[in-house]
């Protein structure tokens, strides 16, 4: 059991049960779940740096970074399919959402 306190809204779920993932998270090859991986990354830091560039992101910015550096150091590691990499891939995105589910 992974259990994860929302930190935006009340409850949490089990970050083991595939049921908390989106379908279409499941449905992609571990090569997709990593470009969905890359893609949300960058889409944060643009977003923050050049959309609001002006507003003071305080933690939130230095916890992206840190998801970066994660990322980065995970990355070829995590790439192989194998069952324990899909459900870490599964686990970053569903973990980094909830870090910017507050970023339209």
């Amino acid at each position: 059991m992974d259990i994860f306190k929302h930190s935006f809204a009340d409850g949490e779920v089990d970050l083991d049960d595939l049921n908390t993932y989106r379908e279409e998270w499941l449905e992609m090859l571990i090569s997709e779940l990593h470009k969905e991986i890359w893609s949300v990354l960058g889409r944060s830091i643009f977003y923050m740096q050049f959309f609001h560039p002006d507003t003071e992101w305080g933690d939130q910015e230095k916890r992206v970074h840190e998801f970066c550096q994660q990322y980065v150091s995970e990355r070829k590691n995590r790439y192989p399919n194998t069952k324990e990499n899909r459900l870490w891939c599964l686990k970053f995105l569903y973990r980094f959402a909830d870090e910017v589910e507050n970023q339209c």
